[in-house]
């Protein structure tokens, strides 16, 4: 099976050391990552980040992977869970 992609909306540090590290390093799925704080993510292969002014961008940036086919799986980081359903609903992805 062909490894699956995860846009994560509202990432940070902490997000990126207990779950997105250790899954990009067993090669379970890859990373498109979108939060508003400054993280290098080069180290970890199959991952990229997107440094976004604000958490509208993060959510709109995940969904809009998802939607763009460039990820098949949406996962929520450190936002309201509201904020990314409403967003879901809205572009109709689900």
């Amino acid at each position: 099976m062909a490894t699956r992609t995860v846009a994560i909306a509202g990432a940070d540090a902490y997000i990126i050391d207990a779950f997105v590290k250790p899954a990009a390093e067993k090669n379970i799925c890859h990373f498109i990552i979108f939060g508003c704080e400054d993280i290098d993510v080069s180290d970890i292969t199959g991952c990229q980040y997107t440094k976004c002014e604000t958490i509208d961008e993060t959510v709109s940036g995940a969904v809009q992977a998802v939607q763009a086919k460039k990820a098949q799986i949406i996962m929520k980081g450190n936002i309201h869970t509201s904020m990314l359903l409403s967003a879901i609903l809205k572009e109709k992805i689900i």
